[in-house]
This record gives structure tokens, C-alpha cells and sequence, in this order.
């Protein structure tokens, strides 16, 4: 792993994040608002957007770092989720305090799946 692609992978410890009517969205890949908008549209609406939008898969961190050789019951994994999840509160709670949200943790062995969502209702 080079530093180019170290410093992508921490894009998703502290992401852009976008509040778009009232909906959050995690932002690692720099869309913008606008950007998000243009993904958005193709859902039809932003709430059934943010299902998809905001799901953010952290096996392909693992993988290059550690290599393939690391399993979901490792608690290393469940710390990584951890501290994503940490990242992401803090800054959602520090720029938007009146939000109400949660973070969904994806532990999908079978289809291999780890990563973390955001939620609102």
C-alpha cells in the first residue's frame, strides 16, 4: 500500500459529511453536495438514498493491509469498527447536535461483509 492509497482509506475515518435536508451522508469518496445529490436522484429520495449511500464496506482496508488472512471474530476487526464508528458519532454530533442517527455495524461472513451504515428515521 502506498501513501496515495493510505490516505483514501483514511477518507473513511473522517469523511466529508453532507446534511442535505436533513438527511446525513457519509462522504470518503468527495462527491459533495452536489455530487450526493446527482447519486441520490437515482433512488428516489434521499431517506431511501441514505440506505444505500451510506454504507461503507472496511474489508478491503484489512485486506491490504494484513493481507487476506484475518477473520470477522478477530477482535482487531471489531476494534476497526470500533473506532470508525467513534470517528463518525463525534463529528456528526459536534456539527449537527440536534440529529438523531445510528451506526449499524455489517458483519456478513458469508457474503464478506464488514463495514459499518448510517441510519436515520
Amino acid at each position: 500500500m502506498d501513501a496515495a492509497r493510505l490516505s483514501d482509506w483514511l477518507k473513511v475515518f473522517a469523511p466529508r459529511m453532507a446534511r442535505i435536508d436533513n438527511v446525513i451522508f457519509v462522504d470518503p469518496w468527495n462527491l459533495g453536495e452536489g455530487g450526493i445529490r446527482q447519486e441520490a436522484s437515482k433512488y428516489g429520495s434521499l431517506s431511501k438514498a441514505q440506505i444505500w449511500l451510506n454504507v461503507v464496506l472496511l474489508e478491503g482496508l484489512l485486506d491490504e493491509v494484513v493481507g487476506d488472512d484475518w477473520s470477522f471474530d478477530d477482535p482487531g476487526a471489531s476494534q476497526l469498527l470500533t473506532l470508525v464508528e467513534q470517528a463518525w458519532r463525534y463529528q456528526i454530533s459536534a456539527r449537527w447536535p440536534d440529529a438523531v442517527f445510528r451506526i449499524e455495524r455489517i458483519v456478513e461472513q458469508d457474503d464478506g461483509d464488514l463495514g459499518l451504515m448510517l441510519r436515520q428515521d
